[in-house]
């Protein structure tokens, strides 16, 4: 059989396997529930106070100390 031979007959017997399998198009997709996480306000504040503010300011302080030693 020539190359052509074997790939028509692999598309036929694709063809034919993916039919047998059209029952298993129809599976609706899985939902999946968020954790919740549940913060008094005091952590909000410090985690806001941490991400937005804290570590902004540590990286500008590396990044100008790191600067002014190669300067």
């Amino acid at each position: 059989m020539s190359g052509r031979g074997i790939r028509r007959r692999l598309a036929a017997v694709w063809l034919v396997f993916l039919a047998a399998q059209e029952n298993l198009i129809g599976i609706p997709p899985r939902t999946h529930d968020l954790p919740r996480v549940n913060l008094t306000n005091r952590q909000m504040k410090g985690t806001f106070f941490l991400s937005v503010v804290l570590i902004p300011a540590l990286l500008a302080v590396v990044g100008t100390a790191v600067w002014w030693r190669q300067r």
